[in-house]
């Protein structure tokens, strides 16, 4: 299967005026619990219960080693250790435990797993995009309108297709239709359809 990637850019880097690339990828949700307790079950002798004792156990032990100041290494994925970062104290205090937060978990990949993903992993160009248009709000809804001429109804899916909006883009747009009269919705919360009040 392969990965869905945008080519975005940032402009002005550093205020000099330069332009600086930049990959995004399109990754798909994380499996849930049971999902993955299901394919460990699928795949092994353990029940559900089993796997969700382990996990919850593995959990616990990761926890506690790294408030120990430990990092966790679990063989054939990689090393988990904590980063910090530091508040300068106010005035010419002395900087003292109180002055260093945590700052994140961080993750170190194995060899083995990244040169396995390195060598499996596929990319292609996404056919839509997750950045919008900026439109003035009478510009839109002149498309809108013409897009209405048209067909009966507009949704958020049309929104996307036919002024390059992102989904939460398109939907806020459609809200504040809604909200200034302009537009009324229909249909169910999942397939929601926005007609032009007469």
């Amino acid at each position: 299967m392969e990965i869905n990637y945008e080519i975005g850019t940032i402009n002005n880097v550093s205020g000099e005026g330069g332009k600086h690339q930049f990959v995004s990828l399109d990754l798909q949700p994380a499996l849930t619990n049971k999902q993955l307790e299901k394919r460990i079950e699928q795949s092994t002798t353990l029940t559900r219960a089993d796997i969700r004792a382990v996990l919850s156990e593995l959990r616990y032990i990761i926890e506690q080693s790294l408030i120990a100041g430990r990092r966790f290494h679990l063989d054939g994925i990689g090393y988990l250790s904590l980063s910090a970062g530091m508040s300068l104290p106010v005035g010419d205090g002395k900087i003292t435990g109180k002055n260093i937060y945590l700052r994140g978990i961080n993750f170190l990949p194995e060899r083995e797993l990244l040169t396995a993903v390195r060598s499996n992993v596929k990319f292609r160009q996404s056919k839509t995009t997750s950045r919008s248009t900026i439109y003035e709000e009478e510009e839109l809804w002149q498309k809108v309108e013409a897009c209405l001429s048209t067909n009966r109804y507009v949704t958020v899916r049309i929104m996307r297709e036919h002024f390059t909006l992102s989904r939460y883009v398109a939907t806020k747009w459609l809200s504040t239709f809604v909200a200034e009269g302009r537009l009324v919705k229909d249909g169910t919360s999942r397939h929601a359809m926005y007609f032009r009040v007469e």
